[in-house]
């Protein structure tokens, strides 16, 4: 009901486009059927170990952008060995390497830091690219259950 109101205050005029958090494919079907809108982007948790990719073949099919929170997993992403010997082949930091196996699968980032080094450290995530063997070494790292935060499927579950 909210997202068909958001949808009618877009329809006139009022927003440019509409958005989703934390969407699964179920929820995503139903809004699309009932509403006919497509949300523009779904911004969910997902980094190079936890990469969702049957969300990320709905996103690509109905053309939705695929925004990551914790693109670096709160920082266990920087603690994976292939990825730190990744990082050390390329003389990059682990968050770089990370966020740029990210962006070069076309996923929108948005790393979170407080400190101003970290802040520039991660923009240099732009200044190069990963071959496909190395893309390939992190795509190997997937593991379903690797969640850094909730489900959105179960959570807030029946104690909310």
């Amino acid at each position: 009901e909210t997202f068909a109101e958001i949808a009618r205050l877009q329809g006139m005029g009022q927003i440019a486009s509409v958005g989703v958090a934390n969407f699964y494919e179920e929820v995503l079907e139903t809004l699309i059927s009932e509403t006919g809108i497509v949300p523009a982007v779904n911004q969910v948790e997902l980094n190079p170990t936890f990469r969702q990719p049957e969300l990320l073949e709905f996103h690509k099919k109905h053309g939705i952008v695929t925004q990551a929170w914790s693109p670096l997993a709160r920082g266990k992403a920087l603690n994976n060995p292939d990825i730190k010997a990744i990082a050390a082949q390329l003389e990059r930091s682990e968050g770089q390497v990370a966020l740029r196996y990210l962006l070069q699968k076309g996923i929108v980032v948005i790393p979170k830091s407080a400190r101003r080094e970290r802040l520039v450290e991660n923009l240099g995530a732009k200044d190069f690219e990963l071959s496909r063997a190395q893309m390939e070494v992190i795509d190997s790292l997937n593991n379903p259950e690797g969640r850094t935060g909730n489900d959105p499927r179960v959570w807030p579950g029946d104690d909310a």
